[in-house]
């Protein structure tokens, strides 16, 4: 009964002529970065339920704490404090102006340059916010044993390089995904692979003929981010498009050139996740894969696009995957055999 279920639920997500390599999709959802940004959006929406109609986003708050603790800083000193690019920072800033939560000021020492504070009513906002995330992970964290909450935030603590002893879960998952963003700028351009992208042609590769609802329910993008993500793998031929059962539903199979460039990056990436966790233990990094995963099982409806197969590929022997393991290079033949059999089937139809 159990296997019926696995294969029936297997069949809604990709068809029924399109084989779902767990294997591959474990190799990507044991990644701690992959697992951090995925707990991080299901923290988020916990958060965004907890809100009023003028909600706080994670990024303005994370901005508004760092003022109320450091005190007036001018938006350079604010955006590398904070970890992320000046525009980024811009944006965050401009949308709570608007909202009177900041306010700027001539700097005295330095006339041309401009120092932003939090203003009354954003400390107020700041207060509800810090409440109102302390809802949202409690719920969060519902059902984890005791002991573990604990220890989860201390190996994502650790992976941050994050001292606070006041930080939540989610300014550490944060702050985790602006340290692999740091790392993957350091790599020059990846052949243009954003991680979204190179996830994406993963799945193509491993999955030939798959379509883009697929993808999406593989990936947990939603409708809009998907479209962009696989269109842009298609103007870069690293996938090729053919005709599905309906005129709006194409097939995707990678490309010679997308399959060349996944086996180059992929040691790259995988290299870079090692490093990621590079202070901890092989066992530390095993619970923390395994503690993340549970709270995607248990929270997986909370976002908008859930990540269908989650489920069945934790349940391999082999999960979770060591983080330095190279799926795509090790699994060449394979996946090539697997994708030239499916453009014979689908010439052959």
């Amino acid at each position: 009964q159990e296997a019926t279920r696995v294969n029936s639920t297997i069949t809604k997500i990709i068809g029924r002529d399109i084989v779902l390599n767990l294997e591959s999709l474990a190799y990507l959802y044991s990644r701690v970065p992959f697992q951090i940004q995925r707990a991080y959006q299901i923290a988020s929406a916990l958060f965004a339920q907890q809100q009023g109609t003028l909600p706080i986003t994670p990024a303005q708050l994370q901005i508004l704490r760092l003022l109320d603790e450091h005190g007036p800083m001018v938006q350079t000193e604010l955006s590398n404090l904070a970890a992320t690019d000046k525009s980024t920072a811009g944006l965050v800033l401009t949308n709570l102006l608007k909202r009177h939560l900041v306010e700027r000021h001539t700097d005295p020492e330095d006339r041309r340059r401009k120092r932003v504070m939090i203003t009354a009513s954003g400390q107020a906002a700041l207060a509800t916010a810090k409440a109102e995330q302390i809802k949202a992970e409690d719920i969060l964290f519902e059902g984890m044993q005791t002991g573990q909450r604990e220890q989860l935030m201390g190996l994502l603590a650790r992976v941050a390089g994050e001292q606070s002893v006041q930080c939540t879960a989610s300014w550490l998952m944060r702050r985790c995904l602006q340290a692999v963003e740091a790392l993957l700028s350091d790599e020059a351009g990846l052949f243009g692979l954003t991680l979204r992208q190179f996830c994406a042609l993963h799945v193509v590769f491993c999955h030939p003929g798959i379509g883009e609802p697929a993808i999406r329910k593989l990936l947990g993008y939603e409708i809009t981010n998907a479209a962009l993500v696989v269109g842009l793998l298609h103007e870069k031929s690293l996938v090729s498009a053919r005709p599905g059962s309906s005129a709006s539903r194409k097939r995707y199979y990678a490309t010679p050139m997308g399959r060349d460039v996944l086996m180059t990056v992929e040691p790259k990436l995988a290299a870079i996740a090692t490093e990621f966790v590079h202070g901890l233990s092989s066992d530390e990094v095993t619970q923390l894969q395994r503690l993340l995963g549970e709270l995607i099982l248990r929270h997986g409806d909370k976002v908008k696009a859930p990540l269908a197969a989650f489920e069945q590929a934790v349940t391999l022997p082999s999960w979770p995957l060591p983080p330095s393991s190279n799926f795509v290079v090790e699994h060449r033949d394979a996946l090539n055999d697997l994708t030239n059999r499916a453009l014979r089937q689908k010439d052959a139809a």
